[in-house]
């Protein structure tokens, strides 16, 4: 398989501009190939900022994005697009959780928070709440509150949102078909769901606590579940492990976890039923992302090409998360980068695009070439892991 990596230089790359090349996160790409996501604007002003780059800003081995921001707001994250260009995310005024709400911005109504106008300053949907994927029909999945906890909604255009499972719950993805996954709380424990008009919880296979994170057209389903350790350790306890469902099936197929990794989370998955993901273990370097293709799963991080002539040098130590995958074979999400700033070598946190050109048949294991070139960048938070946002 040959890829090349791109940087999605979010500020500009000028020094003196009160701005950071660091701490940011791509999170989405759409039919199109346009990316967004969220960035840090410094390390000291704790404002977070949205992102969005098309194929056009691909230029000098970098896209170049355009900041989703405003003045009177302190956090903007962008969690999904659509192929017609409408963002979807959440916004804040200030640092409380309580006060983050679900936002969306369509190219085509004008900005604002009045009538007939959308966008990061009005409220989608009163806090707490987030959106968190749109797909091509304008329809919105994500979350808002019952008055105590997050509860998965449905938004429809012309239709207006609806709550669609009990609290607590969150809806993660949705198709072009409307179908929508998630996870719910069943006894206690988070439970995968499939919505598709009724609450479907997903086969007998997929027990304990699981959910599902995304969902290709066809209806596949890719997920985590949390099953017993096989590290060797006997400590006795449970580890994530990602999961692929396919339409109509009643069993999972468990996606492994990379070697040397504890557990594995699925975050994106594309037509051609690949999928995406993170694997984590504790002590350093404790991520990577990786990609899963036909029975193969491969650790991203283990393809780079490290050839460089010595530790003073500028380039991509490691991928940690692989955040989603477009149908085209375009991955996106977070890696560090080593890179010279003043006179002192740093690592940061920074957004990637991965150009995917090629799959052959199936290889031998350890056989897998992927030549990254070009640069990337920045990346921050991860998300659609077991666990709140």
């Amino acid at each position: 398989m040959i890829g090349t990596l791109y940087l999605v230089n979010v500020w500009g790359g000028g020094t003196g501009d009160g701005f950071q090349e660091d701490d940011a996160l791509a999170t989405a790409i759409s039919s199109t190939g346009e990316v967004v996501g969220f960035a840090a604007e410094s390390a000291t002003s704790n404002r977070t900022t949205g992102f969005r780059a098309s194929t056009s800003s691909l230029t000098g081995g970098e896209y170049r994005a355009t900041t989703i921001r405003d003045s009177t707001l302190r956090t903007v994250r962008v969690f999904g697009v659509n192929g017609g260009g409408t963002v979807v995310g959440q916004a804040a005024t200030n640092a409380s959780a309580n006060n983050e709400y679900a936002f969306k911005d369509d190219p085509s109504v004008p900005n604002g928070s009045g009538a007939n106008q959308d966008g990061p300053t009005k409220q989608f949907l009163a806090p707490p709440s987030a959106a968190l994927d749109v797909n091509s029909s304008g329809q919105i999945v994500g979350y808002d509150s019952d008055g105590n906890q997050h509860r998965a909604f449905l938004y429809t255009p012309g239709s207006g949102s609806t709550p669609i499972v009990q609290a607590p719950s969150e809806a993660l993805a949705l198709n072009d078909s409307g179908n929508v996954v998630g996870w719910r709380e069943v006894s206690g424990a988070q439970r995968a769901f499939l919505y598709d008009g009724v609450v479907r919880d997903l086969p007998s296979s997929v027990t304990g606590s699981s959910r599902a994170t995304a969902i290709n057209h066809g209806g596949d389903i890719a997920g985590a579940i949390a099953t017993p350790q096989n590290n060797g350790n006997g400590n006795g306890n449970t580890a994530n492990e990602a999961f692929l469902l396919k339409a109509g099936a009643s069993t999972h197929a468990a996606l492994g976890v990379v070697q040397g990794f504890d557990e594995s989370f699925a975050n994106g998955i594309n037509a051609a039923a690949w999928v995406v993901g993170e694997a984590a273990r504790n002590g350093p370097n404790g991520e990577t992302a990786w990609l899963w293709v036909e029975g193969q799963l491969f650790d991203l991080s283990a393809q780079l090409d490290r050839d460089w002539a010595g530790p003073e040098e500028t380039g991509w130590t490691r991928l940690v998360t692989a955040t989603a995958i477009s149908d085209s074979g375009l991955i996106v999400g977070q890696g560090k980068y080593r890179i010279l700033r003043g006179s002192i070598w740093t690592e940061e946190s920074r957004a990637f695009v991965l150009h995917v050109i090629d799959v052959p048949a199936i290889p031998e294991p350890g056989t897998l070439l992927l030549l990254f070139t070009g640069l990337a960048a920045i990346g921050a938070v991860r998300m659609r892991r077991l666990g709140t946002h």
